[in-house]
């Protein structure tokens, strides 16, 4: 960088600016900047500035003032030295300004050098950079954490260089230099026995015996064990006077240490994992002092050892002191490894004899630890069952990296040790095809239906080996056969080698799920009941039957044993969780295999009961529905108030989040014959899906009525059938047969059962299907007998959306007042109800009668105000088809510029919505504007393209008013013929549409162009 910082905190914290020492002043501001020295070039996040700041009281206004510390830490230092970045602060700098980063370059240039004089004399450079204990002076646990290691790391160094020195006969001027360690720190053996080693040297035996004497009783004392086997055995040969001790140039004698290369050869067919690897790369090449451990965790079959033998094979030259592979045994059919059983094996792999081993396991620990103290080894225990199984097989010295897979999360391996945890996820698609092409071979893989082999594998990568390992084996079975197997057949069955029981993924899924206990094995096995999708984390007590504190600890335990995702958060800051695709198969197959019918049967309604009670807590919170709900039979359950009140204190979000797993619900009922649940859940849904998932809405809504005529459920029918005449309500631009038809059916169906609400919403709906597409008789008339239903039923709801629609209709056919007195009929009764969608209309209407009145003073604030409210509820459509109105307003009252920015804004928000009415209105006011403008040809080319739209989605009223302004652009422009033929077009539709008073307009144009 060249900026002539120079940072210490090697002993006190120093800074300096250009060989000028800077003061820090402040605690806060030492903290922060110690933290972010302690780990420079990489992110420190603000809970961890805070953390260190503060521990665990830190005040409210804590991410504040570590703000203004790093603000103050930049005018000290410059501006870029310390970055803001989305995963925290960075400190940067170079080997060279700090002391540290260059501590650790000369002693990694030594690493591996067996040169004594080479290795001492940078090792003393090295050292000569300490001042006395890292960071001493900051007032901050987390930072003296980081100050410990590094004192670690120094007497680590401190070791070598003496051991280097003994070699090169320097005994005389180590004498005090041992004796000043051992005095700060007695418990090191290992400067006990080169302390031995100098006084053996110097002919003081007797000191160097009872150098020995003093450190056993010390670690009697203190520690209640005995010297280790490094030093009982320097004991030894001084006792026997052994000529090795003699030498003064000369170490004691030691085998050389064996080099263990035990990695399995590499996967073939390796595909993807880029990321993966390059976080275990960074892990195993970054140096903060301690063992580097990495944990790659994640379900059964997703490939944890293939990504660590393969990327171990790619670090061999960097680790050349070995390799160790371990299986643990974890989750085979056999028994796990003992941690006592495992370091057996490590010893006797790094040149333990066997009846050397200690025969305890915290004595084999230490002398594992003690073995590859020193040696750049690259360890890899597969198949770990739990943290502390894997903890005493830890090495502890900082030349080690060490990768532990396991179907487990081991969160204790990263509390206490700081591990690094990966979590693998089945591949991506890209991925996952690339691994089957390799498999199969180019020629063979076609991408398509790799790609549809890939998916039908869930992309877990042992699924993909073996489904590509059957395919290659079977040359007669085509790569869409064994799609077609997977998808139509037991895809279980499917995913295994025949003749080999391991070689399967339901065995694989087998051995986590035979691990588990009793409890999270029984809710594993009911999750498998549901219709897959996401699981809000509170429908597990219901679908259990247990107390929530129950259900939260199964999930725990699964989510821990990889068994379950979590996915997200639900609205109320709970975690959602999902089973991958092939694990949701085989807890559904265990579901069935040890649960009775009856009690399957018994889960799924208790869960069904769940999502019915918050939804329709949610249902009845929207204050937006158009159409009441109709009670059925499905039952509902209690669950607490206060957390049901969160979830679904905004309750359109609340249906944002969980419309998958409704729809899922939903298909779950189906699928258990509980009809009425069904469409009960669906019904929830009306509301909210016409406005924002309407697709989803008509799908599960023709679910549900198929389950109703299965069941004979007329009721359920009928509401289905009304609903799906409201989808085609919004739809109407597209089938307003089949809304009409639905609607038809809803109503014969509420007559025939006596449910008069049911059967006036239903020829409402008609009414307004027929207001749009045919002629207003009819729809006055389906109106009339809506309106007559609802005031027998005393049904306020059925009143005023009656009312509303007649005074619609009466509008379109130019009987604007009393049109008018229809919807200031009917708004009162909305607001006494709280009903706000028929509020927003009924305003709206007023504002859009105000318009074609001509007062346009009142039509805006009309307007304004329904544009205010729907905004409340956030529906971009009708949104949409306000701002049509006011930008005709601003047309009318002659306000081009305005108008055209509206016309246009609507206009591709109606083309990326495919809303064909809105582009219609919008392409309209567009050619409206530019004949006002004078602009005749651009003009006629954008109403001819609103004619075209409007004459697709068939709204005579629309057609009629588009063709009449048409007309008047095209005589204008001097082409009498043209406007005849688009005026005598427009008279066509408003004859059917009714509007008396477009075509008077529309007849009188007519009639003087005919006078010539």
């Amino acid at each position: 960088m060249g900026s002539g910082v120079r940072f210490k905190i090697l002993g006190e914290m120093q800074i300096a600016v250009e060989d000028r020492e800077v003061a820090i002043n402040g605690r806060r501001q030492q903290i922060v900047l110690a933290r972010l020295l302690c780990q420079p070039n990489r992110p420190v996040s603000a809970d961890e500035l805070v953390d260190a700041t503060w521990g665990e009281a830190p005040p409210s206004t804590a991410a504040k003032q570590i703000q203004t510390a790093v603000w103050r830490l930049r005018g000290l230092l410059d501006d870029n030295r310390i970055r803001r970045l989305p995963a925290g602060y960075l400190l940067r700098a170079d080997t060279e300004e700090l002391d540290a980063m260059e501590f650790d370059q000369l002693v990694s240039e030594v690493a591996t050098t067996d040169e004594p004089a080479a290795v001492s004399g940078v090792l003393r450079e090295a050292l000569g950079l300490w001042r006395g204990p890292a960071l001493s002076g900051v007032e901050s646990a987390a930072v003296q954490v980081v100050a410990t290691k590094l004192d670690e790391r120094r007497r680590e160094t401190q070791y070598r260089c003496i051991d280097a020195d003994l070699c090169l006969g320097r005994d005389a001027r180590l004498a005090s230099e041992l004796a000043a360690l051992i005095a700060e720190d007695p418990l090191n053996e290992r400067f006990r026995g080169q302390y031995m080693q100098v006084l053996y040297r110097a002919g003081r035996i007797g000191d160097a015996l009872d150098a020995y004497q003093d450190i056993r009783r010390t670690l009697l004392d203190e520690l209640g064990v005995e010297p280790g086997p490094m030093l009982g055995d320097l004991h030894r040969q001084i006792l026997n006077r052994e000529p090795g001790l003699d030498g003064a140039r000369e170490r004691i004698a030691v085998p050389p240490p064996s080099v263990p290369r035990q990695l399995p050869p590499s996967v073939p067919h390796f595909a993807g994992r880029d990321r993966e690897l390059a976080r275990l790369t960074e892990a195993a090449l970054t140096h903060d002092g301690t063992v580097r451990v990495v944990v790659l965790s994640g379900i059964g079959g997703v490939g944890k050892t293939a990504l660590a033998v393969h990327w171990a094979h790619t670090l061999v030259d960097a680790y050349p002191d070995g390799q160790l592979f371990l299986n643990l045994c974890g989750y085979d059919a056999s028994p796990a490894l003992t941690s006592y059983d495992a370091l057996k094996q490590l010893l006797r792999a790094v040149g333990v004899a066997t009846d050397r081993v200690p025969g305890t396991e915290s004595e084999a620990s230490a002398l594992f630890r003690t073995m590859v103290s020193g040696r750049r080894m690259l360890i890899i225990l597969d198949n770990a069952s739990s943290a502390d199984q894997v903890l005493p097989l830890i090495p502890g010295a900082p030349d080690c990296v060490v990768a532990v897979t396991s179907r487990h999360r081991l969160t204790g391996l990263v509390s206490d040790l700081g591990a690094r945890r990966i979590e693998l996820e089945p591949l991506p698609a890209d991925d996952a095809v690339r691994l089957l092409a390799s498999i199969l071979g180019v020629e063979r893989a076609d991408p398509e239906v790799t790609a549809e082999l890939a998916e039908a594998c869930g992309f877990l990568p042992l699924a993909l080996r073996l489904a590509g390992a059957n395919c290659a084996d079977q040359p007669y079975l085509s790569i869409r056969d064994q799609v077609l197997q997977l998808r139509e057949g037991d895809r279980l069955d499917a995913l295994e080698v025949e003749g080999s029981a391991a070689a399967s993924v339901r065995t694989v899924f087998a051995q986590s799920y035979a691990r588990l206990p009793a409890g999270p094995r029984r809710l594993f096995r009911l999750l498998g009941l549901l219709d897959g999708g996401d699981v809000p984390s509170w429908l597990t007590a219901p679908l259990l039957g247990t107390p929530a504190a129950e259900a939260d600890r199964g999930i725990r335990t699964l989510v821990d044993a990889q068994l379950l995702n979590v996915v997200g958060r639900d609205i109320d800051g709970r975690p959602r969780h999902r089973l991958h695709e092939l694990l949701h198969l085989y807890a559904r197959e265990r579901a069935y295999a040890e649960e009775t019918a009856a009690d399957r049967d018994a889960a799924v309604r208790r869960a069904l009961a769940a999502w019915l009670t918050v939804a329709d807590a949610a249902d009845h919170g929207t204050h937006i529905r158009v159409v009441p709900r109709i009670g059925g039979r499905a039952a509902r359950c209690q669950l607490p108030q206060a957390p049901v009140e969160r979830l679904v204190a905004d309750p359109l979000a609340w249906f944002e989040a969980e419309r998958d797993g409704l729809v899922a619900a939903v298909r779950t009922a189906g699928e258990h014959g509980a009809d009425e649940a069904a469409w009960e859940l669906a019904d929830t849904m009306v509301d909210y899906g016409e406005l924002f998932a309407l697709d989803l809405l008509e799908s599960t809504t023709r679910y549900s009525l198929d389950g109703c005529r299965r069941a004979g459920n007329r009721l359920g029918e009928a509401v289905m059938l009304r609903n799906l005449a409201i989808c085609a309500r919004s739809r109407s631009v597209f089938e307003p047969a089949d809304g009409i038809e639905h609607a038809v059916a809803a109503a014969e169906l509420f007559e025939q059962i006596g449910h008069a609400a049911g059967a006036a919403d239903a020829h409402h709906l008609r009414g307004e299907l027929l207001g749009v597409h045919d002629g207003p008789a009819a729809a006055l008339a389906s109106q009339a007998l809506s309106l007559s239903l609802a005031c027998e039923g005393e049904y306020p709801m059925g009143v005023v959306n009656a009312c509303n629609e007649i005074g619609v209709t009466l509008r379109r056919t130019g009987r604007l007042d009393e049109a008018a007195w229809w919807a200031e009929a009917a708004l009162p009764i909305a607001r006494e109800l709280g009903m706000l969608r028929q509020q927003i209309h009924l305003i709206g209407e007023l504002g859009y009668l105000r318009m074609e009145q001509g007062r346009y003073d009142e039509a805006v604030p009309a307007v304004e105000e329904a544009l205010r409210l729907i905004r409340s509820i956030g529906s971009p459509g009708e949104e949409a088809f306000l701002q049509l109105v006011l930008a005709e307003i601003r047309l009318r009252r002659g306000e081009l510029e305005e108008a055209v920015e509206v016309f246009a804004r609507c206009l591709r928000f109606a083309q990326i919505d495919r809303w064909p009415y809105g582009q219609a209105v919008a392409l309209r006011g567009l050619g409206d504007a530019e004949a006002a403008r004078g602009n005749l040809v651009r003009a006629t080319t954008l109403l001819k393209s609103a004619g075209q739209i409007a004459d697709e989605i068939q709204i005579p009223l629309l057609q009629g008013r588009i063709r009449r302004r048409l007309g008047s652009a095209q005589l204008r422009a001097g082409d009498a013929a043209a406007a005849r033929e688009s005026w005598t077009a427009a008279r066509d539709h408003l004859t059917l549409a009714g509007n008396a008073t477009d075509l008077a307009a529309v007849d009188e144009a007519l009639s003087c162009l005919r006078a010539g």
